[in-house]
Parts: C-alpha cells; sequence; structure tokens
C-alpha cells in the first residue's frame, strides 16, 4: 500500500483486503498469498489481479506501470 500511496496519491485509494466487499473498488490488487487468501467474495463489477511480491523495487514498478496507464486513459476523450 506504501507504493501506491507514495506514487498515486491522486488515483488510487490503497485499503486493507477486507475492505472491498462494500464495492466501492474498481480494481483489487493482492500482493502477497496471506492477501489473496483474506480477500472476500467480490462484486461481479470488481476486477482482482494477484501480483506476488518479489522485491519493493518490483511493487513500486507495477504501481508505477498501473498508474501511468490509468493516467494516459484519462486523456482520452470520454467518447473513444
Amino acid at each position: 500500500m506504501r507504493a501506491a500511496q507514495e506514487l498515486g496519491a491522486d488515483w488510487v485509494e490503497p485499503r486493507a483486503a477486507e475492505a472491498p466487499a462494500s464495492g466501492w473498488a474498481d480494481l483489487v490488487v493482492t500482493l502477497d498469498e496471506a492477501s489473496r487468501a483474506a480477500l472476500p467474495a467480490l462484486p461481479a463489477t470488481v476486477r482482482h489481479t494477484h501480483w506476488p511480491v518479489r522485491s519493493e523495487t518490483d511493487v513500486r514498478d507495477r504501481v508505477a506501470g498501473m498508474l501511468g496507464g490509468m493516467r494516459m486513459l484519462a486523456r482520452l476523450p470520454q467518447d473513444a
């Protein structure tokens, strides 16, 4: 969560694995097996992906890539 908070506080809202059950999230990313196992059932509108942690650098690179993609999509015209 720390990498997401540091790199993308304006784009993401990092929360614990238990929180997404309310349906507020569009995407849930788990980084370790414990988080993955603790993840509750998600609404059909919520996508889940699992990124096994290899290193802190790996996590930061993945978060930075995800944020870059979100920022790029935000620049597209709304009707595209």
